[in-house]
This record gives C-alpha cells, structure tokens and sequence, in this order.
C-alpha cells in the first residue's frame, strides 16, 4: 500500500489592512498554547477618554459577548480572551488583552480577524444595538448588585474616593450612556490603531 504524503504546510503573505505593522516582540513559552498579548496605551481617570475606552474595550474585547468573542472564541480560532482594562486606573498606563490559541502554523489569521474589527470600528463606529444590548446588561447586572452589601459599599466608597460625592455612585453609567458611534471611531483610532498599540507573541519554541 503506497501512503500519500500530505504537503507541507506553506506561510502565505497576505497584505495587512493597515499600512502600518504593530510593533512585535517575541516571547518563548513552554506550554501548547499561544498568546498574542495586545498591550494598548489607556487613558488615566480624570481625562477625557476614560469612559469611552472602558465601553470599546469592553464591546471590542472583555466581555463574553464582545465582537472579538464571537469572531475568535465562538468561531473556535482561539480558546480565549484574558485580561482588560483596569476601572480605577489612576495613571496613564497601558491594558493587557491576551488572545490564547493553540499553538500553530495559520494563528496569523488571528490578527487578520483582529485588526479587520479595529479597522472597521475606526470607519463605521459600533452599531447602536450592540451599544444598547451591553449597557442593559451592565445595568441589570448593576441592579442585582445591589441586593448585596459589599456590593453597594464598593459602589458608594468608589464615588466618594473618586468623585468626592458619595451620590455619583451610578455616573459612570450616564457617562457610558452618553458615548456616540463618532467617539467610538476616535476612540479605536487613538488607541487601538496598530501606531498606537504593541503585540507580543508568546509561544513555544518550535511555532513559528
């Protein structure tokens, strides 16, 4: 019996979307899996952005129910994403999104799916229903909450610590509330655009 021999697989170059490459460093890990860390500049609490960039990175990342969600994890192109923004940021600092996937030839194609979703929300924004659906599950969530003690202590101490007023506990919603698909387009293009963001790819030694 004569076995065929299933061709090797070829690396194929396909033109970025952006004209411009995110800067890439490459780190080595003992593990089968792979991560492209997405390490994006985020605006500290006080500047004008704060908000905005809490909600896109949310829709565009976070959330079990994000874009990238439903075009990677759900689409099974990856396991998971990690990481997110941090909500009490202080200073200017940079978040963390980690992409995690097996580890293999092809897992460009995931940048490809990534860049294609920035890309898009930098010319069309985010549609209204994707907006409308998170926010009602961010004050159902905030509802439930408050049936818990530790719950409402947190929401009250992070209004007077923050605010100075413990009665601006839910301005954080209304500030969400008050985000449009414009801000949504600035927002991706000031900080999501490859110029602005890194990524590190962690991977085994062997996966190229």
């Amino acid at each position: 019996e004569v076995k065929k021999q299933l061709p090797a697989l070829e690396k194929k170059t396909e033109p970025d979307i952006f004209s411009h490459t995110p800067e890439v460093d490459e780190l080595i890990l003992d593990f089968p899996v792979q991560i492209y860390s997405y390490v994006v500049p985020s605006p500290a609490f006080g500047d004008k952005d704060f908000y905005g960039f809490n909600l896109l990175s949310e829709l565009l990342f976070s959330n079990s129910n994000s874009l990238l969600q439903k075009a990677l994890v759900n689409a099974n192109l990856a396991y998971a994403i990690s990481g997110g923004q941090d909500p009490n940021r202080l200073y200017c600092k940079f978040t963390v999104f980690d992409i995690i996937m097996q580890a293999g030839i092809g897992n460009a194609k995931v940048k490809k799916v990534i860049s294609h979703a920035i890309n898009e929300i930098i010319q069309e924004g985010i549609d209204s229903t994707e907006v409308k659906c998170y926010l009602g599950f961010l004050e159902t969530k905030s509802k439930f909450n408050d049936y818990s003690n530790e719950a409402i202590c947190e929401k009250l101490g992070f209004a007077e610590y923050y605010y100075m007023d413990y009665t601006k506990y839910d301005l954080s919603m209304q500030e969400y509330k008050k985000i449009t698909s414009v801000d949504f387009k600035r927002l991706a293009q000031t900080y999501f655009n490859p110029e602005s963001l890194k990524v590190i790819n962690i991977k085994p030694k062997e996966v190229e």
